[in-house]
C-alpha cells in the first residue's frame, strides 16, 4: 500500500509484554500487510513475553544493556542499526521523548516519537517519586513537609522547563504521536503551539482485534492487569479499597495479576490489613483467560496514557472502574460511562462505594457489559488505517 517506506523501526527501553509493546506489535503486523518490515530495537529482550509478529529473532538489535538510551554508546549502537537495517523510519516508543542527537544527520533516517503517555506526565511522576521517599523515613517525610511540599507542588519552575523539553523535542521530531485528540489539544493549548508545529501532533488510537462471541457470564471476579508500579499504577489504593468492603461482598474475590517492584510491599500491606480472597496471581501471558471470567476491571493509576488493559477489558464485556486521571479514560469508556465508571481522583471511600453498588446491581453490570461490546468496535485496527498510510506517506 505504501511504495515508499520499505522498512520500519521501533525503539524501546525494554522488550516485554507491555502495553507500548504490544502496541507496536500490533503496527508491526498492519505494516507487514503493506509489505513494510519492522525491526524492534531495545536495550532488554524477554523472549518469553516478546516475539516479532515474524517470530524471527534477527528482527531484534539489542543495544548495549547497561547504557542509558541517550549515551553516546547506544546513539553509536542506533546508528549503526539504522545503517544496517536500512531504516526509513524510526518510531521512539520510550517513556520519554527523548531526542537521539546526531542519529538524523548520520542515517537521513526519519524520526517519529510516540507518546503511550498523557502529556507531561513527567510532572506528575516527578512529585509521586518524591512523596515516595517521605516514608523512608522520619526526616525525609519532615523534609517532605516543609521544603519538598513548597519546591515541588509550588514553585512553578519544574512545570516550566517541563514544558520547554516538550515544546523542544515537538519541534524536532518530524512527527509527534500521541493517542487520542484530547491530548494533542492539551499540548497545543498548554504550549501555544503555532499551526505549522501544531500539525505534527498525529492521533492515532491504540486499537484490538474483536474477540468473536466473548461470554456474558461472568464470575464474582474483580481484576487488576498490569505492572506492580508504586509510582504509577498505585495497586496500594486498590488494596485499601478492598479493606473497606471485602465483608461486604463475601462472595467476591480480588485477583491480582502482574509482576513488578511492589509486589512484596503489596504482600506485606495485605497482610497487614487482614485481607480476605484477595490473590496475587503474578505475570499471565495470555489474559484473555482473565477476561473470560472477570466481571470489573478495576485500575487505580496516579496518571495514565490509553491504558490496553482497559481496551482488552472491554473486548471481553469486563466493566473497567478507574479514577479519571486522563483524557484517555473518556475516550475509551465514552462521556457517559456507559461501559464503565470514572471516580474523581483519587477518592477511596468514593471508590469502595461505587464497588460494591456495581457488584450488587448485576442487571446494570449486564447493561454495560452489552454496552462494552458495543463501544469496543471504535477501536479495531481498522480505525487507522488511513491515518497511518497518510503519515507514511507524508515522510516518505
Amino acid at each position: 500500500m505504501i511504495h515508499y517506506i520499505k522498512r520500519v523501526g521501533f525503539l524501546h527501553h525494554h522488550l516485554h509484554l507491555g502495553g507500548a509493546e504490544q502496541v507496536s506489535y500490533n503496527t508491526a503486523e498492519l505494516f507487514a500487510s503493506w509489505g513494510i518490515h519492522s525491526t524492534f530495537i531495545a536495550l532488554t529482550h524477554e523472549p518469553k513475553e516478546f516475539m516479532p509478529p515474524s517470530g524471527d529473532l534477527d528482527d531484534i538489535w539489542l543495544l548495549p544493556e547497561d547504557c542509558d538510551l541517550l549515551d553516546r554508546v547506544c546513539i553509536e549502537g542506533l546508528i549503526e542499526c539504522i545503517k544496517t537495517c536500512q531504516l526509513d523510519i524510526l518510531f521512539v516508543c520510550s517513556s520519554s521523548p527523548s531526542v537521539p542527537l546526531g542519529v538524523r544527520e548520520a542515517t537521513g533516517c526519519r524520526l517519529v516519537f510516540w507518546s503511550h503517555v498523557q502529556p507531561f506526565w513527567e510532572y506528575t511522576h516527578l512529585l509521586e517519586r518524591k512523596k515516595l521517599r517521605r516514608h523512608k523515613s522520619i526526616l525525609k517525610w519532615l523534609e517532605w513537609q516543609t521544603i519538598g511540599r513548597l519546591k515541588y507542588q509550588i514553585l512553578s519552575k519544574f512545570k516550566a522547563e517541563n514544558r520547554r523539553i516538550n515544546l523542544e523535542q515537538i519541534k524536532f521530531y518530524d512527527r509527534f504521536i500521541v493517542l487520542c485528540p484530547e491530548y494533542k489539544e492539551q499540548f497545543v493549548k498548554v504550549l501555544d503551539l503555532d499551526r505549522v508545529t501544531a500539525d505534527k501532533i498525529i492521533p492515532i488510537y491504540n486499537t484490538i482485534d474483536l474477540v468473536p462471541n466473548p461470554p456474558l457470564g461472568k464470575a464474582k471476579e474483580i481484576v487488576f492487569v498490569g505492572r506492580l508500579d508504586p509510582l504509577q499504577k498505585r495497586v496500594d489504593r486498590l488494596l485499601e479499597v478492598w479493606s473497606k468492603m471485602q465483608y461486604q461482598l463475601p462472595d467476591w474475590e480480588l485477583k491480582i495479576y502482574g509482576n513488578g517492584q511492589d509486589l512484596e510491599h503489596l504482600q506485606r500491606m495485605a497482610q497487614a490489613l487482614k485481607l480476605e480472597r484477595l490473590h496475587f496471581c503474578g505475570y499471565i501471558s495470555d489474559t484473555s483467560s482473565v477476561y473470560q471470567t472477570a466481571s470489573i476491571l478495576c485500575l487505580t493509576s496516579t496518571f495514565e496514557g490509553w491504558p490496553m488493559v482497559m481496551a482488552e477489558a472491554i473486548n471481553y464485556g469486563v466493566v473497567p472502574l478507574v479514577f479519571d486521571c486522563c483524557a484517555g479514560m473518556q475516550g475509551i469508556l465514552g462521556a457517559n460511562d456507559s461501559c464503565g465508571v470514572r471516580i474523581r481522583p483519587f477518592d477511596i471511600g468514593q471508590y469502595a462505594h461505587t464497588l460494591v453498588a456495581l457488584c450488587r446491581d448485576e442487571g446494570r453490570l449486564e447493561r454495560m457489559r452489552l454496552a462494552a461490546l458495543e463501544r469496543r468496535r471504535l477501536f479495531t485496527r481498522e480505525v487507522n488505517d488511513e491515518r497511518w498510510a497518510r503519515l507514511l506517506q507524508d515522510l516518505s
